[in-house]
């Protein structure tokens, strides 16, 4: 990756860019993401930057869904890292918000305060709460931590001939995206999460889309920007909220510029 931020609070980028230099007779820029941040803080900004001709995403913006692993008692659990690429990282701290989230349908059915958090190994960390757990949460079951998301914005940046997409974007703040030019292999926003797979996690609730390009965005089929997060349980389930798409340019080789579900307003 060209950038990583992990657990970090307040970046900017400005003018950074993951591209080919002239000359070097390189077919790669990265070869992976240009940028990934999890569960940062603050605010992060990509300013006027350039990334193109990677193997990977433009950007990642995301948390990271630990799961239950056992119960402990009336106010402790045990969560693990279910993914490999995850692991290892401690993402919580006294005086967190975490949610508590049933899997299969992404649902949040609890808000819970953190009163301690211990490192225990590289896969488990255990979990005090100021609050009684409630009685439907369950092994398998996702938690988040909700205080630990960004704000994001990215303005004036340009990203395309890259294999997958330009900027997966799933965080609780507010998000703009503006004046940017997409020319991304597939879509050039993406809106997603999971609790079963990559176990992203982050709805989002505040997104403004405006005055951007999509120059042939998703040139190999599908949407320019997709809103679909993967829930397995899809009927009356809803993730994604508040997102404004307005004043963009869509050149595309086909009539679908957009996808959404699970979502609303």
């Amino acid at each position: 990756m060209g950038v990583i931020g992990q657990i970090s609070e307040n970046i900017t980028l400005k003018e950074v860019n993951t591209v080919i230099r002239p000359g070097s007779k390189r077919y790669l820029s990265v070869s992976a993401d240009s940028t990934h941040f999890v569960n940062c803080s603050g605010q992060i900004n990509l300013i006027d930057c350039t990334f193109t001709n990677m193997l990977d995403d433009a950007g990642n913006f995301h948390g990271t869904y630990t799961i239950i692993n056992k119960i402990l008692n009336k106010n402790t659990m045990l969560l693990t890292f279910n993914h490999f690429q995850q692991k290892g990282i401690m993402i919580y701290e006294k005086g967190d918000t975490i949610h508590l989230v049933e899997n299969s349908t992404l649902v949040s059915y609890a808000e819970m305060t953190v009163k301690s958090a211990t490192w225990l190994s590289s896969d488990f960390i255990r979990i005090e709460t100021e609050e009684v757990l409630p009685t439907e949460m369950a092994i398998g079951h996702a938690v988040e931590n909700y205080s630990r998301m960004p704000s994001v914005l990215i303005k004036g940046c340009v990203t395309g001939h890259n294999r997958p997409r330009g900027f997966l974007i799933t965080t609780n703040k507010k998000v703009v995206i503006e004046d940017c030019t997409f020319f991304n292999m597939s879509c050039g926003l993406h809106f997603t999460v999971d609790a079963n797979d990559w176990f992203e996690s982050g709805p989002v609730c505040d997104v403004t889309v405006r005055n951007n390009n999509f120059k042939n965005s998703a040139y190999t089929g599908g949407p320019a920007i997709a809103i679909n997060p993967a829930i397995k349980v899809k009927k009356n389930n809803y993730y994604h909220s508040g997102i404004t798409i307005e004043n963009n340019t869509f050149e595309m080789h086909e009539k679908r510029f957009l996808s959404i579900n699970n979502s609303k307003d």
